[in-house]
């Protein structure tokens, strides 16, 4: 850690103008993008990224089959999380855990 008072006047002073011409320079920039001069034009606004179609993995397994009988969407994880309440129900765990992974598909 760098102590102040270990430092001489003269090196404080240089530092000071050495802080100050920075600001300078970040308000001389920062001006220049705000209000750029007429001689420079100014630069190009960002394209917006066109979103690509997105196609659904092809899936033939026991989600998407899951997902069609029930007529709604439902994501893998909640569907892991939902079978493994089933199983931990049926092996009688205990009703704080199911509960708590219940409140996960929420």
């Amino acid at each position: 850690m760098i102590c102040l008072a270990s430092f001489n006047p003269q090196q404080m002073e240089k530092m000071q103008r050495d802080a100050v011409n920075r600001v300078n320079e970040m308000h001389r920039r920062a001006s220049q993008m705000v209000n750029p001069s007429p001689s420079v034009p100014p630069p190009p606004p960002p394209q917006p990224q066109q979103e690509k179609p997105t196609t659904a993995p092809v899936d033939n397994g026991f989600i998407s089959s899951l997902s069609k009988l029930v007529d709604f969407k439902i994501d893998e994880e909640k569907a892991l999380i939902g079978i493994i309440i089933y199983i931990l129900a049926k092996n009688k765990a205990d009703p704080k855990l199911l509960i708590g992974l219940g409140y996960l598909l929420l």
